[in-house]
């Protein structure tokens, strides 16, 4: 029993220079940059307030 599988790709141009739309929105905004940043400074946060408030209760930490 065996299957045969065949495909074919064509590559369509969406402007004269032969780029495609992908190549205009190449990267990230800075809105969602700083987003970006922003939420993981805010996690940051969270993480060292809750190890500054549980390595008195632990002995294993420090």
């Amino acid at each position: 029993m065996s299957t045969t599988t065949t495909s074919s790709a064509t590559a369509t141009s969406t402007s004269d220079d032969g780029s495609g739309s992908a190549q205009t929105d190449a990267g990230i905004s800075i809105v969602a940059f700083f987003t970006a940043l922003s939420t993981s400074l805010v996690i940051f946060g969270i993480q060292m307030g809750f190890f500054l408030l549980l390595r008195n209760k632990l002995a294993r930490i420090l």
